[in-house]
């Protein structure tokens, strides 16, 4: 990945609040008196000193080369999941209740409200009763609803911070309810329900 693309990835990962100050920030930067600030360091000597301390810390490192061993830390940055991921991870989590088997997704989105619809599709369900009829050749459907993000595709990104979507599972299991999801490192997801809202805020169970 480019340098560009790991700050664009960055900003987009950014909560609200903080896009808000990086925007103010970047309108506000002046560019010219940047470049003449460094104009003056250079004049000053300022940078040859900087470069010098850089040679001496490269010829140590030289002198070291046989025997060095760097340590480094592990990289805690959390990536920002797409809709793609975000399918995969709800069609694992689907299946530990319901009887479900991913088959294919539709994704709608409204960029007015930024909000998003997955209509995530599993497979045939086996003949029911329904209102006094029976139904056959019904799959089996369940609607995810995101908000905050207008998002068309499956490789559209979602946020590397945790974030809550409702699910609404419809005929045989009816059930809708709140999930939090957690994106952590490695891409591996956490996905856990919502059992109260407290002060505008999600309370998940462990």
């Amino acid at each position: 990945m480019s340098s560009i693309e790991e700050i664009e990835e960055a900003i987009a990962a950014l909560a609200p609040g903080d896009l808000a100050r990086f925007r103010a920030w970047f309108d506000a930067f002046d560019a010219a008196h940047f470049d003449a600030r460094i104009e003056r360091d250079a004049a000053s000597g300022k940078l040859d000193a900087l470069a010098e301390q850089a040679l001496a810390g490269h010829r140590k490192g030289v002198s070291a080369m046989n025997g060095f061993i760097a340590t480094t830390r592990a990289n805690p940055r959390i990536p920002v999941i797409t809709v793609r991921e975000l399918v995969d991870a709800l069609a694992q989590f689907l299946a530990t209740f319901i009887d479900y088997s991913h088959e294919f997704e539709t994704i709608e989105c409204d960029r007015s409200e930024k909000c998003t619809s997955i209509s995530m599709f599993g497979g045939i369900l086996p003949d029911f009763e329904f209102q006094g009829r029976t139904l056959s050749g019904i799959r089996r459907k369940v609607l995810i609803d995101i908000g905050g993000k207008a998002a068309s595709t499956k490789n559209a990104k979602l946020w590397a911070e945790p974030f809550v979507v409702t699910i609404h599972i419809n005929l045989l299991d009816t059930q809708h309810f709140d999930v939090l999801i957690e994106p952590l490192p490695d891409r591996l997801i956490a996905i856990r329900r919502v059992l109260r809202w407290e002060s505008g805020k999600p309370i998940a169970g462990s």
